[in-house]
């Protein structure tokens, strides 16, 4: 007996195939069962693009706070701690903010700051905590400063945006 989306095989028994029929199947309006369409992420693709960002500063933030615990120099131990602090906090604000992004979609002035603090979050972490990083290899780049500058824009811009949506007009 052959089910739906299955088909029988001498040797196999019943294994599942993808076939033609049933995704049309499917874009007609029945989602049977065995229907497997993915659910929307409900994401764009600036708020992708930070929250991919975040991950990554997340999983950097704890390597570089494993090694200042576990292998550098005792002189570039605090130092490299206070960089993996501030990347894992700036990945953390990276992350609500590109989630916070599309819900003030309805402003572009609050929607272009926000794109905005999320560059400064994202240019912070890497001139900051990345310069720090580099130090490891006795080479200095001189944009720790830089990289607490775009910190701060960064938070600045959050609040511009975020501030917008308090004061914006609303329709009649």
């Amino acid at each position: 007996m052959a089910t739906a989306g299955f088909r029988p095989t001498a040797t196999a028994g019943f294994r599942p195939t993808a076939t033609a029929g049933f995704r049309r199947a499917t874009h007609r309006g029945y989602a049977g069962a065995m229907s497997f369409s993915p659910a929307p992420s409900g994401l764009g693709r600036i708020a992708a693009i930070g929250i991919t960002f975040a991950a990554l500063f997340g999983v950097g933030g704890v390597l570089l706070g494993a090694y200042a615990a576990h292998g550098a120099p005792d002189e570039l131990k605090e130092s490299m701690s206070f960089a993996s602090l501030h990347a894992l906090v700036h990945g953390l604000a990276l992350f609500g903010t590109a989630l916070v992004h599309d819900m003030i979609a309805s402003s572009p002035f609050s929607r272009w700051c926000i794109r905005l603090a999320m560059l400064g979050f994202v240019l912070g972490v890497l001139m900051f905590s990345g310069s720090i990083f580099v130090q490891i290899f006795a080479i200095y780049t001189g944009l720790t400063a830089h990289g607490g500058t775009a910190f701060l824009a960064g938070w600045l811009l959050l609040t511009l945006g975020a501030g917008a949506q308090i004061f914006r007009r609303r329709g009649p």
